[in-house]
């Protein structure tokens, strides 16, 4: 029962639900869900959204705090009141030109790494990462979390702790060589294209790039 938790198992388990990767914020700032605690009393706080199952949450946390004995029910019940699993209508991606084109980049250059780790058994594929989402790369390069937010000075890269120096690179990732591989991946660029009345005008379109990393 929640009763038979101590405070300081139930903070922990109530902390662990807002971890990066466990849950995220709506993105939207009018996702807002309110409690009533009190007579004539309520909380708001902004919607958080389950990127895993319960079961996965409660696994994760049980291997991390091995040393605490809890049920599922019991952990599912510290769960914060504003944290809901996804909708269809939460699947939302920003569509814009640079999150896009980062899209696409991130993805080819972890393609590369996957194609490297392949084709070089030196590499100890334990420590070399293949992200999966670009979140992965910002949360390594980022001091941890405070208040569940980063700190500005983290973010604008003025922290003298964190930055891309903690984002470990292969060799080949950052040859410059003449020698070096190619990366493919796709950008936004204006080109000329033909329409009726044998008028030309200029359009944005995805065209294929081939630089060295």
């Amino acid at each position: 029962m929640l009763d038979a938790l101590s405070e300081e198992t139930k903070r922990l388990a109530y902390n662990f639900w807002m971890k990066p990767g466990i849950s995220r914020p709506t993105g939207n700032k009018a996702d807002v869900k309110r409690e009533r605690i009190g007579p004539k009393t309520y909380s708001s706080h902004q919607v958080y959204l389950l990127e895993k199952t319960q079961t996965e949450v409660y696994i994760d946390f049980t291997a991390e705090y091995q040393c605490i004995k809890i049920s599922q029910r019991s952990f599912e019940n510290c769960k914060p009141y504003f944290i809901r699993k996804v909708r269809p209508k939460d699947r939302q991606t920003c569509c814009c030109r640079y999150h896009v084109e980062t899209t696409r980049a991130f993805k080819c250059c972890m393609n590369f790494r996957k194609k490297i780790l392949n084709e070089n058994d030196a590499y100890d594929e334990n420590n070399v990462h293949v992200y999966d989402y670009i979140s992965d790369i910002v949360d390594v390069t980022l001091c941890n979390i405070e208040d569940n937010v980063h700190k500005m000075s983290c973010l604008k890269r003025d922290c003298g702790e964190c930055g891309i120096k903690k984002l470990e690179l292969l060799s080949e990732e950052t040859d410059n060589l003449d020698t070096a591989q190619i990366v493919r991946w796709e950008r936004f660029q204006k080109v000329d294209i033909k329409v009726k009345g044998n008028k030309t005008i200029k359009k944005l379109v995805l065209v294929k790039k081939e630089p060295k990393l």
